[in-house]
């Protein structure tokens, strides 16, 4: 066995016992998913701003969570509205609309293969970066799935993940996942004025 494979194999086994996963499963008592089949999901609601976050099995920050923030809207400030609207006519764009005090005060269009792809016909926004933390030093991914349930609320599946080397030495490997809840609004609303700004 040459040096490099005997390496190779330190490494892996290393790498097996460096590996953590934090797995948390769908609530059991949340709306039960829509399953796509041969039509890609497309999301259309009026949904909370506020959701619930659901992690291991327990809320986390109090299991508060924000639908803007992981739209990446750029004038929102955290907290800061009310309702958001999702409109998709089609599977190549979405439209978002953030309302505050029954005023728009953002809108943003999602394109196709830009923003967001289809993954088992889910939506799915991908983020990669580099990092360097104050031990490991590794390149993290961040990816969001968005799910409608039965009854059309709005579900965001993250799934997180690192790969890198602790200490410039032990290579690690780090994922878990979390579930956050957007309920549909359920009262009915006058019609608003759907430009941002506007008085």
């Amino acid at each position: 066995m040459n040096l490099f494979l005997r390496l190779s194999t330190i490494a892996f086994i290393i790498l097996i016992f460096s590996a953590c996963s934090i797995k948390t499963n769908y609530p059991d008592s949340w709306s039960e998913l829509k399953i796509p089949k041969e039509n890609k999901i497309l999301l259309n609601g009026k949904f909370e701003c506020s959701g619930r976050l659901m992690y291991d099995g327990a809320n986390i920050n109090n299991g508060i969570v924000y639908l803007p923030s992981f739209i990446k809207m750029k004038d929102y400030k955290e907290g800061e509205c009310d309702e958001v609207h999702i409109k998709q006519d089609d599977a190549n764009s979405i439209n978002v609309i953030i309302f505050k005090s029954n005023k728009a005060i953002e809108k943003k269009v999602l394109k196709l293969n830009k923003d967001y792809v289809y993954n088992d016909n889910y939506i799915l926004m991908k983020k990669y970066e580099y990092s360097e933390a104050a031990e490991i030093i590794g390149y993290t991914s961040k990816n969001k799935y968005f799910k409608l349930t039965k009854n059309n609320d709005l579900i965001i599946e993250r799934k997180s993940s690192m790969y890198g080397v602790l200490i410039f030495v032990v290579p690690v490997a780090i994922s878990d996942n979390s579930f956050m809840l957007f309920k549909e609004k359920s009262n009915k609303y006058k019609e608003r004025n759907t430009n941002p700004k506007a008085d």
